[in-house]
C-alpha cells in the first residue's frame, strides 16, 4: 500500500498543476488567463522586444549580445518565423537525432602533457637561443 503512494501523489500534483496558473500569461491579481502572452513567449516574442530595445538602447553590447543572430542574419521582424520553422520540423520528425562528434577533436593549449624536466630544461635553451638571435640581429655593428 505504501509503494503507491509516490505514484498517487505524482498524479495528484500533475492535477492541480495542470491548470493555466503556472504559464505565462495568467494574472493573480484578475484570476484571468491570457493565451496571446503565452503564444508571444514561445514564438521568441519578449526576444524580439529585448532585441529592439537593445538595438536602440546599446548597439555596441546589442552586437555582443546577438552576434549569432546577426551572423545567422535573424531580425526581430524574422524571430517569430524561425521558431514556426523550428516547431514544423520537431512536429515533422520528432526523434532526436544524435550528431557525429569528429574522430580526432582539436586539442586546446591547456591540455598539453606535461613535459620532463630534461625537456623543459630542453625548451628554456631553445627560447633564450631564439631571444640571442633577436638581439644580436637587432645591435647595429
Amino acid at each position: 500500500r505504501h509503494l503507491h503512494y509516490p505514484l498517487r501523489r505524482q498524479r495528484q500534483m500533475c492535477i492541480r498543476d495542470s491548470s493555466n496558473k503556472r504559464f505565462v500569461g495568467y494574472e493573480t491579481e484578475k484570476n484571468k488567463y491570457d493565451p496571446k502572452v503565452l503564444r508571444k513567449y514561445i514564438f521568441g516574442g519578449h526576444v524580439a522586444d529585448w532585441m529592439k530595445e537593445m538595438k536602440e538602447d546599446d548597439p555596441e553590447k546589442f552586437k555582443t549580445q546577438f552576434s549569432r543572430y546577426i551572423k545567422e542574419d535573424i531580425t526581430p521582424d524574422k524571430l517569430e518565423k524561425v521558431y514556426t520553422d523550428a516547431h514544423a520540423a520537431i512536429r515533422k520528425s520528432p526523434q532526436l537525432v544524435k550528431t557525429k562528434k569528429p574522430e580526432n577533436p582539436v586539442h586546446r593549449k591547456y591540455n598539453l602533457a606535461k613535459l620532463t624536466p630534461a625537456q623543459r630544461r630542453e625548451r628554456v635553451i631553445a627560447k633564450l637561443e631564439v631571444l640571442a638571435n633577436q638581439l644580436d640581429s637587432e645591435i647595429p655593428k
